[in-house]
């Protein structure tokens, strides 16, 4: 994909234009991951390795040591059930101001191919302000800011009780060795009565829980990378490997629907 250019929405530049949703995932084939807020880490255990970046954030990894991520096609589209929201937010990204009341300034990336002159698209200016759909999405952003701060006190509490650590040399994909760490499930297990109530009181426990689960999808997700690096993309074997991806994506659908079904359950 051609590089990105990134320019901040304003009427004056895009009134006249339009955008629309992103369909084609190409943008995404080289990312290392995804960012997560609080309510999507449950759902994205179910089909990624969530672990937590440099900064203390909590990440879906979407590929170990390939190049290219196997959750996208080599015609863009999206292989996993579970699509992470900052990928599903793009073509926008933002700066959220702490210091003026959560202010967002958005910014879109005009190399995309969602954003056009075409009629047909979505607007991004009423004449009042920002059109709903927008309106949304900047919503969205000034959501994930304050989720930062709740998240940033589960990383420091499980930080606290020893809970992680780094990845081994063949999971952090050839990073520098404080790139991600992951939760230590022996660790876990040990954990004293103390400890699992000063974890559930800053909302922790469930989120290391469901982070040291996820890490079963570390061996498959190697495996599937080391035979389509093998294979030519015209091979049987890689018709193969996209047929299993197809295959857990639909597995990852149906316990994703069973994680919501016993949430709603749970939650009556």
């Amino acid at each position: 994909m051609s590089a990105r250019d990134w320019q901040k929405v304003t009427r004056q530049r895009h009134g006249e234009r339009t955008w629309h949703h992103v369909t084609n995932f190409t943008f995404a084939a080289g990312l290392r991951h995804a960012v997560l807020t609080t309510s999507e880490i449950a759902r994205c255990a179910l089909a990624f390795p969530v672990v937590f970046g440099a900064d203390g954030a909590p990440v879906a990894l979407l590929r170990v040591t390939a190049p290219r991520s196997i959750f996208v096609s080599v015609k863009g589209a999206w292989r996993a059930a579970v699509l992470p929201e900052i990928l599903r937010l793009y073509p926008f990204h933002a700066d959220v101001q702490s210091d003026k009341q959560g202010e967002v300034t958005l910014w879109v990336d005009e190399a995309s191919g969602c954003v056009s002159r075409d009629k047909c698209g979505l607007s991004f200016f009423t004449p009042e302000g920002l059109t709903q759909d927008l309106a949304d999405i900047a919503e969205a952003f000034a959501r994930r800011h304050r989720d930062a701060t709740k998240l940033s006190a589960c990383y420091g509490a499980m930080e606290a009780c020893r809970l992680l650590a780094p990845l081994t040399e063949g999971e952090n994909g050839g990073e520098e060795p404080a790139a991600y760490r992951r939760v230590d499930a022996e660790r876990l297990a040990a954990l004293t009565e103390t400890e699992m109530l000063t974890l559930h009181r800053n909302g922790a426990l469930g989120l290391a829980q469901a982070c040291a689960l996820s890490m079963g999808h570390m061996d498959w997700m190697q495996r599937a990378e080391a035979r389509i690096s093998c294979a030519e993309p015209s091979s049987s074997k890689t018709s193969k490997v996209a047929g299993f991806l197809a295959e857990v994506g639909r597995a990852q659908a149906q316990d994703a629907e069973l994680f919501t079904s016993a949430s709603l359950q749970a939650a009556r």
